[in-house]
């Protein structure tokens, strides 16, 4: 049981929970009248049911007649079965039944209802793959139902090497995959492997979409440029060669009324290479590396109390100094219009999304996921966490179907600006 807030958002802080006894029967301590959650969980931690709870002095005793399903069946990766960890109805939704299947990819379990359900798996540490919408009908003799579930039978495989064309040993490579409009706000997901001494790796079973693949260096910074790619079923990506880049320092310190700035952050994407890092605080400053032979670079430069700012700067140009003086202004991003179910032109067009000032310009997601996106109710609406220093921007894309286009956004110091950035996903 947790608290319920004015606004209708779970803080997600537990204030009783316990174990039925004889009968089914728990009970919690004595609760002031309000709003709560009540969650019914299993002892796999799987959701069975969530419930709005008004509590008043009067209110008696809840009732939870959960339904049981029986449900068995095997997972693919290909023609191979594999093992796996599942989620029915998704791994942090409403209800969510987390099953186990086996080095023989057999699994089985209990679901409260029949029909249809979206379910994540995980087959690869880190990584979660989203089926759906996969049908459970129910067996007129109460026996298992038997659903198979298929991964996406795909391999992305390749070496990470050095300038000189070695094989670099036990590098990490990493996937970024482009998230739905619908989960902008979250910035995107992805998954960290390693090779093996040789830089050799291999994948299978990834989700379908847009991808970008790049390579670390164990013990340093150094990385790869990325490459992008749509990721198909039945597909075999590669080989692919990742070369990892040395590196050089570009140096960035932040003031305001000519003191250091020591909360701030800085994200810096190569221009060149689309290469995009966070900078360190270090003792001179805010330090970020990047591959040498960079021409120039775009800063993303935010602290508490500042708008953040946009910056091109060149590389070679030596440390570079920025005094942050206003507050800035509220941005919000309307997705009305972006479509869950986009077509091809349409992913393109969404990971192609720049928030354009001047002649820095920098990723959309990426700027959400450096300044921050507070969905607002709907999930349409997206207002950033950090005010934008007031100016003139762009959010522009590009698509085969329409071509590049850009829409204006005015940010004006202590107001508030929004941009309907659906509108680009209209003919």
């Amino acid at each position: 049981v947790s608290r319920r807030s004015e606004s209708g958002i779970n803080a997600r802080e537990t204030l009783f929970s316990g174990k039925t006894g004889p009968g089914g029967v728990w009970a919690s301590q004595p609760l002031p009248a309000g709003g709560y959650f009540l969650r019914l969980e299993d002892s796999e931690s799987s959701v069975w049911e969530r419930r709005d709870l008004d509590v008043a002095a009067d209110s008696g005793p809840v009732l939870l007649t959960p339904s049981f399903v029986p449900i068995e069946g095997k997972v693919f990766l290909g023609s191979e079965p594999t093992a796996a960890t599942l989620w029915f109805g998704g791994r942090r939704s409403e209800v969510s039944l987390r099953m186990l299947a086996d080095e023989e990819g057999d699994y089985r379990g209990w679901l409260p209802r029949v029909g249809d359900w979206k379910v994540d798996v995980s087959a690869i540490e880190g990584l979660i793959v989203r089926l759906g919408p996969v049908v459970v009908d129910e067996r007129e003799d109460g026996r298992a139902v038997g659903v198979d579930l298929h991964l996406p039978d795909n391999r992305v495989y390749g070496q990470v090497v050095d300038t000189s064309g070695e094989g670099v040993e036990s590098p990490r490579i990493v996937m970024d995959w482009r998230v739905a409009p619908s989960d902008v706000s979250t910035g995107r997901r992805s998954v960290k492997v390693f090779g093996d001494e040789q830089g050799n790796f291999e994948l299978r079973g990834l989700p379908e979409g847009q991808v970008e693949v790049w390579a670390q260096s164990q013990g340093s910074a150094a990385e790869s440029q990325r490459a992008a790619y749509s990721l198909f079923d039945k597909q075999e990506l590669g080989p692919l060669r990742l070369v990892i880049q040395d590196e050089s320092v570009l140096e960035v310190r932040l003031t305001t009324a000519g003191n250091p700035i020591l909360d701030g952050s800085v994200l810096a994407e190569a221009a060149a290479s689309g290469l995009v890092k966070k900078a360190r605080l270090g003792e001179r400053g805010y330090e970020v590396t990047l591959p040498v032979g960079t021409p120039f670079v775009d800063l993303l430069i935010a602290a508490p109390g500042f708008g953040a700012r946009l910056v091109r700067a060149a590389m070679h140009s030596g440390p570079l100094s920025f005094e942050l003086q206003q507050n800035g202004g509220s941005v919000e991003l309307d997705f009305t219009g972006v479509p869950t179910a986009p077509s091809q032109d349409q992913v393109e067009l969404l990971a192609s999304l720049r928030l354009v000032s001047g002649s820095a310009d920098f990723g959309l997601q990426q700027v959400l996921a450096g300044l921050g996106g507070v969905p607002e109710p709907g999930g349409h609406r997206v207002r950033l966490t950090v005010p934008l220093a007031a100016g003139a921007y762009r959010v522009c894309g590009t698509s085969p179907a329409r071509g590049a286009t850009c829409l204006p956004l005015a940010v004006v110091q202590s107001g508030r600006s929004e941009v309907a950035v659906g509108d680009l996903f209209r003919q």
